[in-house]
């Protein structure tokens, strides 16, 4: 237990250590900008969204935006709502994913083989460079990333309950409502 407290301290530190101090880019900042208000716009001639082509904001526009699905943007709402509007409320959900990501395939590679097995895994993936950037950024893919093992940890638990299939369904429906690609 202290190897996987070490393991998950320096992940966090190499996740959280000056989190916000390169600026909002690209998909990070297009995200955050729509979540803020949980609004479906671009402000592009090339990609309109539905209040452009209705010129209101149609009542299934709640449920999900035109070019992705809506839970890495509600989730980061959330966030913004509790925290206020800041680099560090915009990253945190990210963050926070990546985290929890450590910990379901630390369980995960221990139920398919052994404990070193598994501190030797969730090891490898805190050092991993794309997955500390991945936890550092407001792409989807960190959100996605956690529900995805989170439904194949469910799945492999099915196989000796079937109660947990239910779950692992349930959590793999979250991934494809974080992206759909």
């Amino acid at each position: 237990m202290l190897i996987l407290s070490l393991i998950f301290a320096l992940a966090a530190f190499l996740i959280f250590f000056k989190i916000t101090r390169h600026d909002i880019v690209g998909d990070d900042g297009h995200y955050a900008f729509r979540a803020i208000g949980y609004f479906d716009y671009l402000g592009s001639e090339k990609q309109t969204t539905p209040v452009e082509w209705f010129g209101y904001r149609p009542w299934w526009s709640y449920l999900s935006f035109h070019d992705h699905p809506p839970l890495v943007f509600f989730v980061q709402h959330i966030f913004f709502k509790i925290f206020g509007i800041s680099v560090f409320a915009s990253r945190l959900p990210f963050a926070l994913a990546g985290l929890g990501s450590l910990l379901v395939i630390f369980f995960l590679s221990k139920k398919l083989e052994n404990a070193a097995a598994a501190l030797i895994s969730t090891a490898a993936l805190a050092l991993n460079n794309y997955f500390i950037w991945t936890a550092r950024v407001g792409y989807q893919e960190s959100i996605l990333l956690f529900f995805l093992l989170l439904g194949l940890l469910f799945f492999y638990k099915g196989f000796r309950e079937d109660k947990y299939f239910i779950w692992s369904g349930i959590f793999f429906g979250l991934s494809f409502l974080s992206k759909y690609t």
